[in-house]
Formats: structure tokens, C-alpha cells, sequence
């Protein structure tokens, strides 16, 4: 396992449902460092996650515009930037307590962020590095998976 984003679940809530049944949800997670991430779940993947337990989290930076990357690492620190760690995401699949088949199978990078790590789409990463700074400029996330 690695260090993705851990803390503790404070919030599932089902964001549409067809006659009862929830198909996605939304989650908010207070994470070890005290900072309030929500996270988008299209899939309801997190349905029979439970509110007041801690969790590790795998997340993709959804949406993500105005992607830079820099050779030196940036004084800027956040959710919204970090420094890459693995330009080729490689999921243990057998830790997964639950997963976004279609999000594993897509090409991602891992980047390191002050509240763990996350994945970007390597297709808005061109001719980087590991060790690279990251910034991005939209702060929405998607589940992926959710560590046993």
C-alpha cells in the first residue's frame, strides 16, 4: 500500500439514485492532516462505505485544467500541486476492497501531495519526470479505489 490519501470518512451522500437505489454518491474525507477533501464516486463504488471510519483512498484529479509541470521543485504547497513519484501508475488490485475497473485500466501518474498521493492522467503529463512539480488548476477528485 501506498501513501494515498487517508482520514477519516465524514460524509456519503448519494447524489442520484433511480427508484431508491443510489448510482453515485459524494464523500467528503477529513484527512490525517486535517484538510476536507471531496471526492466525486459516478460508479456509487463507496456505497457500502461507512461514515466515522478511516480509509486510504485512490483518487484522480478529475477535470483537471491549466496542468504545469517544472523541472525545480515550487514553493507552493495544496491540494493543487505536488511532485511526481511515479510516471506509471501500477494498481495492486488484490488490496482493493472495492474499484473503478474503467479509471484502473487508464494510464495515470502518481503525484505526491502534502495530503498524500494522488493520480493524473498521464495524458496531460508531456515529456515530465519524476521528481517534477505539479500544479493543476481545478480542485475536484474521483474515486478509483478504496484500499482494504
Amino acid at each position: 500500500m501506498q501513501d494515498y490519501i487517508q482520514g477519516i470518512l465524514e460524509e456519503n451522500t448519494p447524489t442520484e439514485s433511480y427508484h431508491g437505489v443510489a448510482f453515485s454518491r459524494k464523500l467528503v474525507l477529513r484527512t490525517i492532516h486535517g484538510k476536507q477533501v471531496t471526492i466525486d464516486d459516478p460508479e456509487g463504488l463507496a456505497q457500502d462505505i461507512k461514515t466515522g471510519k478511516t480509509y486510504q483512498l485512490v483518487i484522480v484529479v478529475s477535470g483537471a485544467e491549466k496542468v504545469r509541470a517544472f523541472t525545480q521543485s515550487i514553493t507552493r504547497t495544496g491540494k493543487l500541486s505536488g511532485t511526481i513519484r511515479s510516471l506509471k501508475w501500477e494498481p495492486d488490485i488484490e488490496q482493493f476492497q472495492v474499484c473503478d475497473d474503467d479509471l484502473v485500466s487508464q494510464p495515470m501518474s502518481v503525484i505526491g501531495t502534502v495530503n498524500g498521493h494522488v493520480l493524473l492522467p498521464r495524458m496531460l503529463l508531456g515529456g515530465v519526470a519524476v521528481g517534477n512539480a505539479v500544479t493543476w488548476g481545478i480542485d475536484q477528485f474521483q474515486l478509483v479505489a478504496v484500499y482494504k
